[in-house]
């Protein structure tokens, strides 16, 4: 089920429509009241096909907002709360349970993750079992491990789900801290045999060592040939062949004159003793599980190991003019929210127009990309408009606008 995101009369909407039709009576209860928990949703027809628009302004995605954080303790109880008040809130619309959509880039929260809100749409294709299955799968792979409340209640949920609990009440139940968690993350690998490893060719400079053996031996022999006849032009004794003095220094000049022709064509020539070789390298497919195991009894302490990624130094910048003058800001391997909210955005913009968290820029692939995130003035690209959550491609030079201030991507 994929969604469009559009802007309209200055809101911001995401767009369903149903490939198999939907139950008509259930969206209408859905769009006619106010669902404590659910977007506000209306139907709108476009040749003779109903499509659903839910309101979403002022909102963005929790995959959004999880792409590059960690989802912690607060986030869990304010999600496990709106997942039990959406169930109940279907239960007294006597609506449908499998109708609400818990595809993590259709659930919507503020800027400050208090409230999330979900959205009901009867065409889906899937059950309830099975998406909040898979919603939690997701949110274990983005949980904060060293938080151990977070962990408490995600893998509690996750657990009764398994288990087949269907209550709400129950199934939502928030487990209390006690103390700090010591919970194990285990990372596991397997080799997929099934599926063909990735083969990467990559040229190798390398010596030709036989040539370079080569000519090391005929500056030797030369070598020990001028010696010979440098000694025979000073010492009578040591003249080879019978040769005199003058020809014993004419020896030596030649030879000396050979050598310093011969190292300037060397060095010259030098790259001529290097050859290429391709190298075949082949990457097994791995699958990457994660596993988290909650000890019964809780302990104050844990032992947490960090890796750190090592990081590009190749950098761009993100630049702009205020009143006080030019400013840039780096933007690297990592993910970076551009917003005017310094405790929310990454670079900073304080000026009229940009929202509090306006776009997001990251780098994909050795290229980089800018995100719309539901910014309430927009976000235009080489003169461009950006649809809400749209990703669009910026390289060196690039303008961008958001809201009212001009950048340039550098």
């Amino acid at each position: 089920m994929k969604a469009e995101f559009v802007r309209d009369s200055g809101a911001a909407y995401m767009k369903l429509k149903a490939a198999c039709g939907t139950d008509k009576a259930q969206m209408k209860m859905a769009g006619g009241n106010e669902m404590d928990g659910f977007l506000r949703v209306s139907e709108r027809r476009v040749n003779d096909e109903s499509c659903y628009w839910y309101d979403i302004s002022s909102l963005i995605g929790m995959e959004t907002i999880f792409e590059d954080k960690e989802i912690e303790a607060r986030d869990m109880r304010n999600l496990a709360a709106a997942l039990k008040r959406s169930v109940q809130t279907v239960r007294e619309y006597l609506l449908d349970i499998d109708g609400i959509v818990m595809e993590p880039d259709k659930i919507f929260t503020d800027a400050e993750r208090e409230n999330f809100r979900l959205c009901y749409f009867s065409g889906k294709e899937t059950d309830f079992e099975e998406d909040i299955k898979c919603l939690f799968e997701y949110i274990i792979r983005k949980l904060c491990h060293s938080d151990g409340e977070a962990v408490a209640i995600a893998y509690g949920i996750y657990k009764r789900i398994n288990n087949g609990e269907n209550n709400p009440a129950k199934l939502f139940e928030i487990e209390e801290r006690r103390g700090s968690q010591a919970c194990e993350v285990v990372e596991e690998k397997t080799e997929i045999k099934e599926i063909v490893p990735e083969t990467v060719y990559s040229e190798e400079e390398k010596e030709d060592r036989k040539l370079f053996y080569a000519v090391y031996a005929l500056a030797g022999v030369l070598g020990i040939v001028f010696l010979i006849f440098l000694s025979g032009a000073v010492l009578p004794a040591f003249r080879p062949f019978g040769a005199g003095k003058a020809g014993c220094a004419g020896v030596c000049v030649l030879i000396g004159a050979a050598a310093f022709w011969g190292y300037r064509w060397f060095a010259s020539h030098k790259e001529s003793f290097i050859k290429v070789t391709t190298v075949r390298t082949q990457t097994p497919f791995e699958k990457k599980d994660v596993r988290i195991i909650v000890p019964d009894k809780m302990n104050d302490q844990s032992n947490l190991t960090v890796v750190l990624d090592g990081m590009d130094a190749n950098l761009h910048y993100l630049k702009w003019e205020d009143v006080s003058g030019a400013h840039k800001y780096e933007i690297g391997e990592r993910a970076v929210i551009v917003g005017c909210d310094a405790k929310k955005a990454d670079c900073a913009i304080g000026l009229p127009g940009v929202s509090r968290m306006h776009a997001r820029i990251s780098k994909e692939d050795n290229a980089y990309y800018i995100k719309d995130l539901n910014s309430t003035n927009g976000t235009v690209v080489d003169g461009k408009e950006l649809a809400c959550f749209e990703l669009c491609r910026i390289r060196s030079g690039s303008k961008i606008i958001l809201g009212n201030v001009e950048c340039v991507f550098i």
